[in-house]
């Protein structure tokens, strides 16, 4: 089982829980399983999401793996305007479509 933690607004379609438990172990896995579980999450799926696994964001890589003990956090899509600017506007290294290390926004006990 991996947790999963829903982040901002993504709760009230897990009946607000802040944290669930899903059978994957690919992202492709874990959102099929989030669907199946919570149905009103779904269409929010569909229209899309990031995923965080171990501080990386992941938005089409359907077959990533996980592991049962990767840090996993749902999030909204995260889009940004131009190449190189997360959606916060602060910088990140990563280029557009790919994974940027956003853990340090979101984790403080590294």
């Amino acid at each position: 089982m991996v947790k999963v933690k829903i982040w901002g607004s993504l709760a009230t379609f897990t009946e607000d829980q802040r944290e669930v438990e899903v059978e994957a172990s690919t992202l492709r896995e874990l959102l099929d399983g989030l669907a199946e579980s919570y149905p009103g999450l779904k269409p929010q799926l569909e229209r899309g999401v990031s995923v965080s696994i171990d501080g990386r964001i992941y938005n089409d890589s359907w077959f990533q793996p996980i592991e049962p003990e990767s840090e996993v956090v749902l999030l909204a899509r995260l889009k940004g305007d131009r190449p190189g600017l997360a959606p916060s506007g602060l910088r990140n290294s990563a280029p557009k479509k790919s994974r940027c290390d956003i853990s340090s926004l979101f984790f403080t006990n590294r």
